[in-house]
């Protein structure tokens, strides 16, 4: 368990140390101490690269073929339809939780970045790679080596449950943690049961992408609930509801398969 630890301690040291030396910097140079969009995204930005090159360098994730192996064409676009799929669920679920336990102290903050267009480059780009590199690939991995050798049937289900949990914390804003949490889930099952990164960063890029370019079309959705985006329409929110949620079903069956047919003909090596 200190590896979970250790990767998770990294991960919060590089963005804090990358928060001040950037910070320092942009405030010197422009001589103010006011918070700006690209500053913001900047420090993000950097901080998100530096997580990419370090945990790579340092090999903290396992680096396997298993991707290559499992029809990467068929698996990224399941991925792609069960991430579109989940969009609607995901919100629908996101609402019922209280106001009270969701909210927001990070508006300010998102409203900065999701405004520019180079914000961009961070949430849709940097940190789905970042953040499934760290959660899954590392922090994940490393549970799993532990919960597995104590008890191998449920062990797996133990780490992918943490690295969930610690994903939905290290986002440091109650109104994220319920969806962070629950999409955590999925994409710790897909990680374990597809050997790869490269869907759950597909999932993260979909969620991240979506959420960026409605706020840059329609800013005023930021904090609508799905009944009110869709206009109290209740008979357009339960056909689209309905349609995701076959479709994200169906897909999460298809990519099971694909992994299933494929199984045996992975090396053993990369199994």
């Amino acid at each position: 368990m200190r590896k979970v630890i250790q990767f998770f301690l990294i991960a919060i040291i590089i963005q804090v140390a990358c928060s001040f030396f950037i910070s320092g910097i942009w405030k010197m140079v422009s001589g103010s101490y006011e918070q700006t969009g690209e500053m913001l995204i900047t420090i993000s930005a950097v901080g998100s690269l530096v997580t990419i090159i370090v945990f790579l360098s340092l090999r903290m994730m396992p680096l396997t073929k298993c991707f290559l192996y499992h029809r990467p064409c068929s698996v990224s676009l399941w991925t792609l339809a069960l991430a579109f799929g989940l969009l609607i669920p995901s919100m629908l679920l996101n609402d019922i939780i209280p106001e009270a336990w969701r909210k927001d102290y990070l508006s300010d903050v998102f409203n900065m970045i999701l405004s520019n267009p180079w914000g961009y480059l961070q949430i849709g780009l940097l940190a789905p790679v970042a953040e499934e590199i760290v959660f899954r690939g590392a922090i994940q991995s490393a549970a799993t080596e532990v919960f597995c050798k104590r008890e191998n049937r449920y062990g797996h289900w133990k780490a992918i449950f943490l690295s969930a949990m610690l994903f939905a914390a290290a986002h440091g804003n109650p109104s994220q943690f319920f969806h962070a949490f629950l999409t955590g889930v999925l994409m710790g099952w897909i990680y374990w049961r597809g050997g790869s990164i490269i869907p759950c960063i597909i999932i993260h890029w979909v969620n991240n992408s979506t959420a960026f370019l409605l706020y840059y079309i329609m800013p005023e959705t930021y904090d609508m609930t799905v009944a009110e985006l869709f206009g109290q329409s209740h008979t357009l929110l339960t056909v689209v509801t309905a349609f995701s949620t076959l479709l994200f079903l169906y897909a999460l069956n298809s990519l099971r398969k694909v992994w299933q047919e494929t199984n045996n003909e992975t090396p053993d090596k990369e199994k």
